[in-house]
């Protein structure tokens, strides 16, 4: 369908995430997927936006659009998502578009370090900015996974492990590479229960420690 709306502009489609890596879990899991386009058409998009309301049921998100041509000069900001992609995609139709990208690790790196800190400065201020709302903070907590796995996965990168690895893979492989135990990002990563404030602060404590790590990577 997506194709068929996109027409002659549409490069490829390719699932991402856990659902090209094997690892979807239905009802906690969307099939994201990402279409690439010789050009934006607004009009085609809008189309495109009345045919989603069935795919939302099944748990497939909107496409992430991008044209071929932003990547090519987005390598030095946007290397750890592009990255990820690489990693973890299934071209459904047209060109691969991911496989050739080459990144440099001192932009990997630098992403990394910038996210690490923000993260950091995030979960501290998180108490604040939930004003006693601890469903609130607990929520931002959990959603913080997939950026954290997406900054670890990045790390491991420049350590030389260039393959996707499932979550529990690259925190083991992450706690060598610090020489030190991360409880609160196993806790973040693994576990199905609801956070607690210790979980909270073992988090926050294992993400300065890995902010100020990668300084010298």
């Amino acid at each position: 369908m997506f194709q068929a709306i996109a027409g002659s502009q549409a490069l490829s489609l390719s699932l991402l995430g856990s659902v090209a890596a094997g690892t979807f879990v239905p009802g906690r899991h969307q099939v994201h997927n990402a279409l690439v386009l010789q050009a934006i058409d607004l009009d085609r998009l809008r189309q495109l936006a009345k045919e989603m309301p069935p795919f939302r049921r099944l748990a497939i998100a909107p496409p992430w659009f991008s044209r071929r041509i932003i990547w090519r000069s987005s390598l030095d900001t946007f290397p750890l998502e592009l990255l990820e992609m690489q990693q973890q995609h299934l071209t459904l139709f047209g060109e691969d578009c991911f496989q050739p990208l080459e990144f440099d690790s001192k932009y990997v790196r630098l992403q990394c370090e910038r996210e690490l800190k923000s993260m950091v400065l995030g979960h501290a201020s998180g108490p604040v900015t939930a004003a006693g709302d601890e469903k609130r903070l607990f929520d931002q907590h959990v959603h913080a996974a997939d950026g954290l796995l997406r900054i670890l996965r990045g790390m491991l990168w420049l350590k030389g492990s260039r393959q996707a690895r499932p979550a529990a893979e690259v925190v083991t492989e992450i706690e060598t590479a610090v020489a030190r135990s991360l409880p609160g990002i196993r806790a973040l990563l693994h576990s199905h229960k609801r956070p607690s404030w210790p979980d909270y602060c073992a988090l926050h404590t294992d993400l300065d420690a890995l902010g100020s790590t990668t300084d010298a990577w």
